[in-house]
Parts: C-alpha cells; sequence; structure tokens
C-alpha cells in the first residue's frame, strides 16, 4: 500500500482474502484509459488506476514511468506540485514487487523447494528516501 495526495492505492496484499477480491475485469476498463496502456504497467495497478479515476498519466508519469519500471533506471525527476510525481515513483516499485511475485510463483511450481534458494531474502523491497517529514508521510 502506499498514499498519493489523492487518496490511498491499494495494489499487493499476501493476505489470504487475495483470492477473493473483487476486481474491476480488464474489459471494464474503458477506453479513456488506453493512454496508461502505453505504459504497460501490471493488470492490478491498471485496475486501481482506474478505480480512482486517473483517466490518463501526467507528463512526468509519462516520461519517468517506462524508464523505471520496465528498464530499470534509476530517475531523477523535477515537477510542480500535484504534477503526479508520488505515482511517477510509486507505480514504478510496484510494478518491480508484482514481477517479483509472479516471478516467485511461478518458478516455485516449477522448481519446488529448489526456488527457496533463488528468492530475494529479507523483507525490505524498496527504499523510498524524501528530504521532509510532510513528503514521507505520503
Amino acid at each position: 500500500m502506499f498514499h498519493t495526495n489523492c487518496g490511498t492505492v491499494v495494489v499487493v496484499s499476501n493476505g489470504p482474502d487475495d483470492a477473493e477480491e473483487e476486481l474491476v475485469s480488464e474489459a471494464e476498463i474503458s477506453t479513456e484509459f488506453d493512454a496508461w496502456n502505453e505504459l504497460r504497467l501490471h493488470p492490478l495497478l491498471m485496475k486501481s488506476i482506474y478505480r480512482l479515476g486517473f483517466k490518463e498519466p501526467t507528463p512526468i508519469q509519462k516520461a519517468c514511468i517506462p524508464a523505471a519500471a520496465h528498464q530499470g533506471k534509476d530517475i531523477i525527476g523535477a515537477a510542480e506540485t500535484g504534477s503526479g510525481k508520488t505515482l511517477a515513483f510509486g507505480l514504478p516499485i510496484m510494478q518491480r514487487l508484482l514481477e517479483e511475485r509472479e516471478k516467485a510463483g511461478k518458478m516455485l511450481e516449477e522448481k519446488g523447494e529448489e526456488a527457496e534458494k533463488y528468492a530475494p531474502k529479507g523483507h525490505l523491497r524498496a527504499l523510498i528516501i524524501t528530504p521532509t517529514r510532510e513528503l514521507a508521510l505520503q
């Protein structure tokens, strides 16, 4: 879960209720959200974006998300308050976490217990450093 100025985005849960969560089908995501499709985000992220009503990515999101989420590049971005910077860095992190979870699941199915030696160790998957407490609370 991560917070934005516009609300809370809940994307990843390892709880027992994962299978029971009612999800918006991909067919229900209307064409007015097509601009997000170009960013090739995980379906769970797309469903969250749809639910929150973000119709199209902002310029900073269009510039940062593909490079960070799919090319693994480090990004330094500057934009005005309210321009979407939190999603610009948060969505690529969530994308990587979801991909990591799916990859681990597939590996476990294929290799069983042997897959554990290749699994990431520890609980830390992302570190976000902010210059102020106010930004950290977002």
